[in-house]
């Protein structure tokens, strides 16, 4: 059987406005390209069921949203895709799942792949990083929004924003590591240590690794501190472990 192939096409996400109750979601924003390379457009929805109608659903390769923080966007989306009789599938941690597959007559249509693994800094260092920074304080959280409530250019530019750092951020990422190939994102390449994986697998070689590791089980050893540092390497496969490094962005 065919692997199922997957392609990355757009970002999500939202913007919430609170009350005395809790806080609601009162915009989404999702943002679609033809090429990652491309120029992407978002367009703004007020309500969930006008998002889940709008998005690229099924098609070879099968679209990939990226979202930043998928556990709290997917909520307002999660009952509109269970009415509609869609099934989900997340994989990973019940909490935060790694992705969500959309199933319809239990064949995948859709998938929305939590980033943040990636970059969990925050949006604001994956902009830092891609060139295109975040925008800040035009968005007024103090203010109470209904769906639907207009907003000034200001607020626009910033929940647009949003959308284009990931963009502007998988593509950063495809420049810095020429090892990792498109058709990776969010398939192989689903956190920093699948990141060091591939590093491992395309650039040291698997079977460079394969004989590291034959070498280091005949070789006991010399401490528990050693021990743990071996552990700590072989954990992704091969990992820069050196204290010097660590927190450091390598390009190739």
């Amino acid at each position: 059987m065919q692997k199922q192939k997957f392609r990355v096409v757009g970002s999500l996400d939202t913007e919430t406005t609170s009350t005395g109750r809790g806080s609601f979601v009162c915009l989404l924003q999702l943002r679609t390209w033809k090429s990652l390379k491309g120029k992407g457009k978002t367009v703004f929805y007020s309500k969930p069921e006008e998002l889940v109608d709008a998005l690229p659903m099924g098609g070879d390769p099968t679209p990939i949203i990226a979202v930043y923080n998928l556990s709290f966007d997917f909520m307002s989306l999660e009952p509109v895709f269970l009415e509609q009789g869609y099934q989900l599938e997340p994989f990973g941690p019940t909490t935060s799942p790694f992705y969500i597959d959309i199933l319809k007559d239990n064949e995948t249509v859709l998938r929305f792949w939590e980033v943040s693994r990636l970059c969990p800094q925050g949006l604001a260092v994956m902009g830092e990083l891609a060139g295109l920074p975040k925008l800040t304080g035009e968005w007024d959280y103090s203010l109470y929004r209904e769906p639907g409530t207009q907003l000034t250019k200001e607020e626009k530019a910033y929940a647009e924003r949003d959308t284009e750092v990931i963009q502007a951020y998988l593509l950063y990422l495809l420049r810095a590591n020429n090892f990792i190939k498109e058709a990776d994102l969010g398939t192989r390449l689903l956190t920093q240590t699948g990141l060091v994986r591939l590093f491992g697998e395309r650039v040291v070689g698997r079977k460079e690794l394969r004989a590291f590791r034959a070498a280091a089980a005949q070789e006991e050893p010399e401490n528990e501190g050693n021990y743990r540092l071996r552990k700590a390497c072989f954990r992704a496969g091969l990992t820069f472990t050196g204290g010097k490094n660590a927190g450091h962005v390598f390009e190739n």
